[in-house]
Parts: structure tokens; C-alpha cells; sequence
């Protein structure tokens, strides 16, 4: 399989990689990637799969050279949305479709990552000392929260809905607030540095989180920022590994709208989850 190059986040391309898993199950392929870098990162060009994930073949040559040319996103879109195991819509009365928040089947989606989306062994060692930095030994809260930055995705549309300006930090906070008592800490993965400023001062060292070095605003991967700081593809997608992986392994995950808590419930099928923007909010909503 040979993507196109797309400026598609990490988590969007796994979340759509992950539906075709299912085909290439039901068919008894086996799949092997050719990931090129989009123009906007440092390995523009270069086969970011194996810098991350092990291949299911070692014969790199036959994955660069004679795998279909083909464009996940555009395949993931054609297919019927009741097909879909992670990404698909959900239709709101009143209020039209929105990407989903929940995937359809964790269990499904969490055997196909197991077999075939198995992240490097220096990549998992460095999960395994993340969890024990942060959160081994205690009861956790996981939160994701976006920065500023995530402004399309439907994030807009959900915003207008609920009567929120910005980052919803009330709806996390709401949501904290009512569970910290019976946790020890909160583990907060984020794309943005001022999320982190917030958090921090409501909550002081009840938060933590693994050392990454980020944007103000966020949105890393997004071509606006990229054009000026060319960042390393290999670097950003580890730390977002990284995150979720210690996301998927705490007591209770608190999250918004976004890729990543998609791929974080599918890391632990019976992971306890509470959305700031859960769907029966917005039914109540005239």
C-alpha cells in the first residue's frame, strides 16, 4: 500500500488505516506501507511507516516500488458509513452529521491494531517510562484536550452548538472537577503549550505531563505552522505515540473532539471515558 502524500494527521491516517485492516483481514493480505512525507516535513518524501511501526514484510524494495498507489483518505471516504469500524458519521436530530466520538467497535479495532500496527520497540520503551514518570502507582485521569489551533474537524459547528468561545475548558474542568477526588492525578497530552498554562493553574501539580517541546496554539502538523519551523514528521508522530499509548493505560480518559482519543479507545477497549461534547448534550440543544 503506497499512500499518497497528504498533509492528513498521524491519527487521522491510523484511524482510516485501521478500516482498511479490516479488508485486508477479511481478504488475507498482508499489508505492507509506503508512508511518504508530505512537502511540509524535514523527510518530505521519505517512507515515515518504518520510522515508527514495524512492516509486516522486510522487503522494502517491493513496498517502495510495486505497492498500489493509493489514497486512503479518498478510499475511506467512498466507503458506506455503516462499513466503518472507527471513523464514521453520526447523525444528530436537527443538527445534521458530526465525525463520531466514539469508535463503532473498540474490540475489532483494538485485534487489527495488535496484529498489524505494532509501533517500534524504542517507541514502546519510551511509553513504558512515560507511565512510569507519570502515572504507575496512581490513579490517573488521561485528558486530551486540543489547543486553540483546532478550529475545523466540525470543532467549529460543535462550538456554536454548545454556546463555546475557544477551548471548551469549562467542559473539562466541569467534568474533572466532579472525579478528582477518587484520582491522584492528571495526565494531560495536548498539542498546544498554552493548554498546558491553563490546566497548570487550576489544578497545580495534580497535572503532569510527558516533556514535549510544543506550539503556542498547537497544530504542528498543520501547513501554517509547518512552512515555519519544518518539523520532523519521526519526532511530532512519537510524541503523539507516546501520548496515547499513557492516555489508553490511566483509570478514567476525559477527552474533546479529535483523532486521537478515536485511536486511544481502541488502544484499550475497556478504558472509562467521559466527552465534553457527548452527543446527548446536543440533542437537548434547540
Amino acid at each position: 500500500m503506497n499512500f499518497k502524500k497528504d498533509t492528513t494527521g498521524l491519527c487521522a491516517m491510523l484511524t482510516r488505516y485501521i478500516n482498511f485492516l479490516d479488508v485486508v483481514e477479511k481478504k488475507n493480505w498482508t499489508p505492507s506501507v509506503n508512508w511518504p512525507a508530505n512537502k511540509n516535513w524535514l523527510e518530505s518524501g521519505e517512507n515515515i511507516w518504518p520510522m515508527l511501526f514495524q512492516q509486516q514484510t522486510t522487503d522494502l524494495e517491493f513496498t517502495k516500488h510495486y505497492t498500489e498507489n493509493f489514497n486512503i483518505k479518498e478510499w475511506h471516504e467512498s466507503m458506506p458509513n455503516d462499513d466503518s469500524i472507527v471513523r464514521y458519521m453520526v447523525e444528530i436530530p436537527k443538527h445534521g452529521k458530526f465525525q463520531n466520538l466514539y469508535p463503532r467497535n473498540k474490540t475489532l479495532a483494538n485485534k487489527l491494531i495488535s496484529k498489524y500496527i505494532k509501533p517500534r520497540k524504542s517507541i514502546m520503551r519510551k511509553v513504558d517510562l512515560c507511565c512510569l514518570n507519570h502515572i504507575e502507582g496512581n490513579r490517573t485521569i488521561g485528558v486530551h484536550c486540543r489547543g486553540p489551533g483546532r478550529l475545523h474537524g466540525g470543532v467549529g459547528k460543535l462550538h456554536t452548538l454548545l454556546g463555546v468561545d475557544g477551548v471548551p475548558y469549562e467542559e473539562y474542568f466541569n467534568i474533572l472537577d466532579d472525579h478528582i477526588q477518587d484520582y491522584d492525578k492528571i495526565f494531560l497530552a495536548t498539542d498546544a503549550d498554552v493548554v498546558r498554562s491553563v490546566f497548570k493553574k487550576r489544578y497545580g501539580n495534580l497535572v503532569t505531563w510527558e516533556t514535549h517541546e510544543l506550539p503556542t496554539e498547537g497544530e504542528a502538523h498543520a501547513s501554517r505552522n509547518a512552512r515555519y519551523t519544518n518539523p520532523s514528521a519521526k519526532k511530532l508522530f512519537e510524541m503523539c505515540l507516546i501520548d496515547m499509548y499513557t492516555l489508553s493505560r490511566c483509570d478514567l480518559f476525559v477527552f474533546g473532539n479529535s483523532n486521537v482519543p478515536l485511536y486511544v479507545q481502541c488502544l484499550n477497549a475497556d478504558l472509562i471515558t467521559k466527552c465534553v461534547y457527548d452527543y446527548d448534550i446536543l440533542k437537548r440543544v434547540k
